[in-house]
């Protein structure tokens, strides 16, 4: 499983695009198109979260299989944080959350 945390509106834009410009990039897409499980914790602002593309990326990107995790509650439907509020988000974020996902994930047979 690869996990992407926190993934900013430029991992998921790449990611949903097939842009593999950087090393962990290139590991993400990989994963994505090997059909490794992915896990992505979207971590954008209010403001970029209106961007027209974001709602495609994130569409594209779970047709692709990955799930996803809101940062701010742990549940699959994610949200925009709002803006200048990061530092409290990092700090209510609960990395249990992940690995509750991950036990699910590797619980079930193939």
């Amino acid at each position: 499983m690869v996990i992407v945390c926190p993934a900013t509106f430029n991992t998921i834009a790449k990611s949903a695009l097939g842009i593999a410009d950087s090393y962990a990039h290139g590991v993400i897409c990989e994963a994505i198109g090997a059909r490794t499980p992915t896990l992505v914790v979207p971590m954008i602002n209010d403001k970029l979260w209106h961007h027209p593309a974001l709602a495609g990326h994130l569409s594209q990107l779970a047709t692709a299989g990955v799930q996803f995790i809101d940062p701010t509650s742990g549940g699959p439907d994610v949200a925009a944080v709002p803006s200048g509020t990061g530092d409290a988000v990092v700090s209510g974020f609960d990395p249990e959350w992940v690995l509750a996902r991950l036990t699910k994930h590797t619980s079930q047979p193939d």
